[in-house]
């Protein structure tokens, strides 16, 4: 399962990642790739509080799931980076 660059737009970030952790088979894959960095922590102070903008929030949210081992992944830039998790 592969979701790009639309987290950040998800009303409910938890209920989602618990989705696709309910529809994916044992040891199936979840990539998550999006805006991801220390660099937007002043985006949490206002409209964007309850998102998951950094590593440390999106891998608690992940692991709150039912999903395991994180491994993180930068792309292109310094923010757009991609986890990958197993159920």
């Amino acid at each position: 399962m592969v979701s790009t660059t639309s987290f950040d737009h998800w009303a409910d970030q938890r209920a989602g990642l618990a989705q696709c952790a309910r529809v994916l088979a044992p040891g199936g894959c979840l990539v998550l790739a999006d805006l991801f960095s220390l660099l937007l922590l002043p985006t949490l102070v206002a409209r964007r509080r309850d998102k998951a903008r950094t590593k440390r929030r999106v891998t608690q949210l992940l692991t709150a799931v039912g999903l395991h081992a994180p491994r993180w992944h930068r792309l292109d830039t310094v923010i757009i980076q991609a986890v990958t998790v197993t159920k």
